[in-house]
């Protein structure tokens, strides 16, 4: 009997571009990330927090699409929406994937302000 086990390695996350959060346009999101257990193009979601007019919190999650080259580089836009405090309300996010084995990491972390641009 042969005990095969793998190594759940982490994702290697890259720095994440973004600019403000706008009520006016939408703003994109870029990562990228590798992972020594396979990942895919729709591995990635965008998790993020921001306040809303009434001062409470709010996180959600978000779908990326992602091409590879050899790293899959993933892209979501965002755009501020009703309700949102556009008055530099902090917005911070994190992007998550999942391996091939249903392993999740967490990087490519960030944080910019809500406004009305």
């Amino acid at each position: 009997l042969v005990t095969i086990r793998r190594c759940d390695s982490e994702a290697d996350f890259g720095q994440s571009s973004y600019g403000l959060i706008c009520t006016s346009r939408p703003t994109f999101i870029y990562g990228n990330a590798a992972d020594p257990d396979g990942i895919g193009p729709r591995s990635a979601v965008l998790v993020y927090t921001y306040l809303r007019a009434d001062g409470t919190k709010r996180t959600a999650r978000k779908q990326m699409t992602g091409n590879n080259d050899g790293r899959w580089y993933y892209q979501t836009s965002l755009q501020a929406g009703p309700g949102w405090n556009t008055n530099r309300a902090p917005f911070r996010f994190y992007i998550e994937t999942t391996d091939r084995f249903g392993g999740t990491s967490r990087g490519g972390s960030g944080e910019t302000d809500v406004t009305s641009c």
